[in-house]
């Protein structure tokens, strides 16, 4: 009990210092892994991290939840973790859970890092074998939120909501944090985030330039000769598409 107790009263201080609106709320007997991976996004947007019971839920804090006039909460991990019944008791929830840790971190990434260009990845084992592995995704937090950059915790490779969301990101630096175990992920990240040159010379080839393409590539349309039908391309890669030559439709 004295965890649930810590997480109110040091929700109860970040809320005397600065008027805490959101929270995040993670199960406190397992949900060590989804904790670590809002850890930077709680600290940079002023929202404590409450724990959840798997028998009474939220029950310690809802008093201060209630008090506080929280208007946003984020559960964090799949309904095994925390079930639907207590998060809809909280005020304007949203859940950030995927089909594992892997995919909640994510989710979470995807929620709170809206921009595409980053300063930093830092990648992080995700305590899968070795729950204490998690100290490295925890120590590596504060200096996360500093530069307003994720957490990514990874298995031997990167799951592919993992991927997907690498390709939609520009990051200047990815640091690998901790010991060995992680290096295929971190390898694949630092490939997936190469910048390589594409061109095409056809609608049907740039099509498939973007649909192959990873994070950072540029695209260079030079049709051979006047494009006179409408085409639309759309990607959500943190790719480059320049357009050369003459369009007499809509692109």
């Amino acid at each position: 009990a004295e965890r649930y107790q810590t997480s109110l009263e040091l929700a109860k201080k970040l809320d005397a210092i600065s008027d805490v609106k959101k929270i995040a709320v993670v199960n406190g007997e397992k949900g060590l892994a989804d904790a670590v991976s809002v850890g930077a996004p709680a600290a940079q947007n002023n929202m404590p991290v409450i724990l959840a019971d798997s028998k009474n839920g939220t029950a310690v804090a809802d008093k201060f939840i209630k008090d506080a006039g929280i208007t946003q909460s984020y559960v964090v991990g799949g309904e095994s973790s925390i079930s639907e019944a207590v998060k809809n008791k909280l005020p304007n929830s949203t859940r950030l859970g995927g089909t594992d840790r892997n995919d909640t971190n994510a989710k979470v990434i995807k929620e709170f890092y809206k921009k595409t260009d980053l300063k930093n990845a830092y990648v992080t084992k995700d305590g899968m074998n070795k729950q204490d592995q998690l100290i490295d995704a925890l120590a590596v937090g504060v200096l996360g939120a500093k530069n307003q950059s994720p957490v990514v915790l990874v298995g031997k490779n990167l799951s592919a909501s993992q991927k997907s969301l690498v390709n939609s990101k520009s990051f200047d630096k990815i640091t690998k944090v901790g010991g060995n175990g992680n290096e295929t992920a971190f390898n694949e990240m630092k490939s997936l985030q190469e910048v390589k040159t594409v061109e095409a010379k056809t609608i049907s080839e740039l099509k498939s330039a973007i649909d192959k393409a990873t994070a950072n590539d540029v695209i260079n349309f030079k049709p051979t000769s006047e494009v006179k039908e409408a085409f639309t391309i759309q990607t959500d890669k943190a790719v480059t598409v320049n357009l050369n030559g003459t369009y007499t439709k809509t692109v």
